[in-house]
């Protein structure tokens, strides 16, 4: 009984010595898959559609707001494009007003300027214009804000999530406090149509685009701007 005792204690010990030279192999080779070395930009996968420029920025813009992210890619799919078809041009809408009287309406053009970009992914080119159609006499009808062509170049907005058009106090906000300075503040005018295509939007009767500088383009879902046009006065 004794000698069996002192033979388990030898294949014990053997088998501990064992454990322990082999510990040595294999102890390193699990330990690196039990930690997490992935940054949050190896986590976000660029879809196929994307650029390079904009890659770039939805990574950067992903450290910090996923979510963002994601909504800006998808609205980067070439399949969520929204092309604005068949909009009436300024003589269209102004025949159709005076139809059935004998007044001759008249377009004049009241502010004009060009939409900027502020990175890869959120920008605009074309022009936004606001057109005074009245008679003859003088009399006011409509105010029409027209997104329109620029350097014989469509107007076109990098499609963005939950897209609305604002006009602005500031000249040139590039910021949602900025955008929002004034006595006035910022004013709604419509969520956007498209971002392809030149459009309008017929502006309120009572409002004085005398008090606003800038057209907005502007996702209200993540409070964040996507284009500017500072407008001026036009001479005619």
């Amino acid at each position: 009984m004794r000698r069996y005792t002192n033979w388990t204690v030898v294949l014990i010990s053997g088998l501990l010595a064992v454990a322990a030279v082999t510990s040595t192999y294999w102890v390193p080779k699990v330990q690196p898959s039990l930690i997490d070395t992935s940054s949050d930009t190896d986590k976000f996968s660029c879809a196929d559609y994307i650029n390079g420029d904009q890659c770039n920025t939805l990574r950067e813009t992903y450290k910090t707001n996923p979510e963002l992210a994601l909504a800006q890619q998808a609205a980067l799919d070439p399949d969520a494009e929204k092309e604005v078809a068949n909009e009436d041009t300024l003589s269209e809408i102004a025949e159709s007003m005076m139809e059935g009287t004998s007044d001759t309406p008249t377009t004049t053009k009241i502010k004009s300027g060009t939409f900027n970009s502020f990175d890869a992914v959120r920008g605009a080119e074309g022009n936004a214009t606001i057109y005074e159609i009245a008679t003859v006499d003088g009399t006011l009808v409509k105010r029409i804000l027209r997104f329109e062509n620029a350097f014989d170049r469509t107007f076109r907005i990098i499609n963005g999530p939950d897209l609305y058009v604002y006009l602005s106090q500031s000249q040139n906000p590039l910021t949602i406090d900025q955008m929002n300075e004034g006595t006035l503040g910022a004013v709604e005018i419509s969520i956007i149509k498209g971002n392809i295509g030149e459009q309008n939007y017929e502006l309120p009767s009572d409002l004085d685009v005398t008090q606003y500088n800038s057209v907005v383009i502007y996702s209200k879902q993540y409070n964040l701007l996507y284009s500017v046009a500072p407008i001026v006065g036009v001479a005619n």
